[in-house]
């Protein structure tokens, strides 16, 4: 405060061109255009919300955002079981690399991760992380408690997921000093924490004991504490592929790789852990992580389609205690299955659930903030926004994925500058169906696999018209040897498409957010 008001004493005038400055350069960095003007406009909105809620530097999202009242304390929480995970999702494919906190508090305050263990776990070489914790990693009221024991909390995976999004940044940047400086050596404890508990069962398969599915049940080889133990060894043995390094410790994540038990299954697909079925409406995806967002099993293998169809229709089937980022995640789950229709129906059931005095128990305001009962809250909206951007382009599993996920409904999408795992910058135009052309720029010269999605015959050209060389790796699917700073243009054998940023027609006459009736 004395530094604004310092500022507003010697020229209010330029702190006011500076802030415009700052808002007119972040809404340029990017552009997404739908038919439906409601939630385009929605999309919108929660990017300006991100923004005004976190700066990389800055303190990681509490649970309420910046908006709400000083009341008890609450309102500076920061949630790790889910929360700020989903609500910085958007950031990434946004191309706003200047909000990522996440990554930053980490490299900043990793000193105070042990102070969310309880003395019975040694702190030397193991990590985790309570929730609620403060701006700088210092828990509350809580430690993440000790498996197999009354102390148990649901608190086990939260440091492990957090750092799934410091992945997703160095993925979306391919910032290698992410990975050695925050990345690396905070997975390492956190991937400790888990085998200080592993114990081999008379199958010969390594075993958790009883811990906690979020919001759910207790469970004995809990599916998502399974899921983010095989993740972070995984992801551990790509980290010293990145850093040309080594790790005595190697060995033993490939040996929990390969001993680790498989997750738990029945007829309504996998459940949330040994002998612990999903027996009723569950509005966390816990058990699903493996789905989404970690994408251990993926659609293009069709030996994983029936276990990911069977799970989440199960999932889906009730939704009687849902939030709202339960929509938000079925709807980005349905775009990693090919279910368009179903990606869509659900963001416009959650995006149109406005605040109703009959119905008070999960619903948004006119300004898109969200509550459930009187428990406010900012994720919800803000996972939403990345469903949006998931029906426009993914990029996981090492493949760029444009237009995954188009309803008919609503055929037509334009874009400019999302960003995709690998570094690349991505602009596309859909119309009537069909899509007219995308143009890929490489930041860091890593690998493309495109799925451009155009039929018939092509052309691969750099941003020059000349012919780049690309090779055909699936029905949709080129490879394309793009060097750093290098551009390709994809687009029907031919044409000439123009490149020029485009806001598409609008379909309906959606009433603008904010506006009264």
């Amino acid at each position: 405060m004395a530094e604004v008001a310092r500022t507003l004493a010697e020229d209010p005038d330029e702190l006011v061109r500076a802030h415009r400055g700052w808002w007119n350069r972040f809404y340029r960095r990017s552009l997404l255009s739908v038919p439906d003007k409601r939630i385009q406009d929605f999309y919108w909105i929660q990017l300006y919300k991100a923004a005004c809620a976190t700066r990389a530097g800055g303190p990681s999202m509490s649970e309420w955002g910046p908006w709400y009242p000083e009341t008890g304390g609450s309102w500076t929480a920061v949630w790790w079981n889910l929360n700020v995970q989903i609500a910085t999702w958007l950031i990434q494919g946004s191309n706003h690399p200047e909000l990522g906190s996440v990554t930053s508090t980490f490299k900043e305050f990793e000193k105070n991760l042990p102070l969310s263990l309880p003395p019975e776990i040694p702190s030397e070489q193991i990590y985790a992380l309570s929730h609620p914790s403060d701006w700088t990693l210092r828990p509350g009221a809580h430690t993440v408690g000790v498996p197999g024991t009354p102390t148990k909390t649901d608190n086990n995976g939260n440091l492990s997921w957090a750092v799934h999004n410091v992945w997703l940044s160095y993925r979306h940047t391919m910032d290698i000093r992410i990975v050695r400086d925050v990345l690396y050596p905070i997975l390492v404890k956190a991937v400790n924490y888990y085998d200080h508990f592993l114990y081999e069962g008379g199958d010969g398969k390594l075993h958790l004991p009883l811990t906690r599915s979020p919001e759910y049940a207790d469970a004995v080889d809990c599916t998502y504490d399974l899921s983010l133990l095989r993740w972070g060894c995984a992801t551990l043995l790509d980290c010293l592929r990145i850093l040309r390094t080594d790790n005595p410790r190697a060995g033993r994540w490939r040996e929990i790789l390969r001993r680790l038990v498989d997750y738990p299954r029945d007829a309504t697909g996998v459940t949330i852990g040994a002998d612990t079925p999903l027996a009723d409406s569950h509005r966390h995806f816990s058990h699903m992580l493996w789905l989404y967002p970690l994408h251990e099993l993926t659609w293009d293998r069709p030996a994983d389609r029936d276990i990911m169809r069977t799970t989440v229709d199960h999932w889906t089937e009730d939704r009687s205690l849902w939030a709202g980022y339960s929509y938000a995640a079925a709807s980005s789950m349905a775009s990693r299955m090919g279910r368009p229709d179903d990606a869509l129906d659900f963001l416009t059931t959650f995006t149109g659930n406005l605040f109703d005095e009959s119905h008070m128990d999960c619903y948004m305001t006119a300004n898109t903030m969200y509550a459930e009962d009187t428990n406010l809250g900012i994720e919800s909206p803000l996972s939403a926004a990345q469903s949006i951007l998931d029906m426009g382009i993914q990029s996981h599993g090492g493949v760029v994925r444009v237009f995954p996920s188009v309803s008919r409904r609503r055929p037509d999408v334009s874009f400019q500058a999302l960003r995709a795992q690998g570094a690349f910058l991505v602009d596309a135009d859909r119309s009537g169906g069909r899509t007219r052309w995308v143009r890929v720029h490489s930041e860091a010269g890593a690998p493309l696999v495109l799925q451009h999605g155009i039929a018939g015959a092509i052309d691969v050209r750099d941003e020059h018209g000349r012919r780049l060389r690309y090779r055909e790796t699936g029905p949709g699917r080129i490879e394309i040897p793009l060097g750093r700073d290098e551009t390709a243009v994809v687009a029907p054998r031919g044409a000439q498409p123009d490149l020029r940023p485009r806001d598409v027609p609008a379909v309906g006459d959606a009433k603008p957010w904010g506006l009264p009736d």
